[in-house]
């Protein structure tokens, strides 16, 4: 679980307490780690939670973005919940102004917040509908109030959606392959959810 600046804490924290209890071997990494190759193939996926995706991006160096591609593409997975979801999308539109991250595992365009849904710079529980069908979802199926805070909803042709925002219909998250790997990127907390 990435742990470093921009990064919210509570968020990152309880991700790792829900992997460690499902008997995930979980640890942290910072920027430095992964900047310096860290991620290799004795890990099986990486997660970035929300947070701030501008951090992200300032913190981890083109190096270190090498390392998460290869690490991907050699057949690892990528988790990004909201800025998580932001920072690995091709186009980013934040507040209506595009924003490029280099990151690019998720094809298409992330943008938000969603004012539609919540206040910008504010969080809230909405409806968010889990489709069941996709190995992401964990056989989730139907609607459950979600943790959302700024996150974004996607558009990104050539990937599976697995969840969408009830208010809006639009995917709230989607998942794709990256040569041998796997990246879904999800604009919610599922981490703050009791059933997700």
């Amino acid at each position: 679980v990435y742990s470093d600046n921009g990064v919210w804490s509570s968020g990152a924290s309880r991700i790792f307490s829900l992997l460690s209890g499902w008997g995930w071997e979980t640890e942290y990494i910072s920027s430095n780690q992964v900047n310096s190759g860290y991620l290799d193939t004795s890990f099986n996926l990486v997660i970035f939670p929300g947070g701030d995706a501008g951090a992200y991006n300032r913190d981890l160096n083109s190096a270190g973005e090498s390392v998460i591609r290869n690490f991907v593409s050699g057949g690892g997975g990528y988790v990004g919940i909201c800025a998580g979801a932001f920072w690995a999308t091709d186009r980013i539109i934040w507040h209506g102004n595009e924003i490029d991250y280099p990151l690019n595992l998720i094809p298409g365009t992330a943008t938000g917040p969603l004012e539609p849904l919540c206040n910008p710079g504010s969080s809230c529980w909405i409806d968010v509908e889990y489709t069941g069908d996709h190995p992401a979802c964990d056989n989730v199926t139907g609607s459950i109030s979600s943790y959302y805070f700024d996150g974004p909803e996607m558009d990104s042709p050539g990937t599976a959606v697995f969840a969408r925002y009830t208010g809006l219909n639009t995917p709230a998250a989607v998942a794709t392959e990256y040569g041998s790997g796997r990246v879904a990127v999800i604009g919610i907390h599922p981490e703050m959810s009791g059933s997700t």
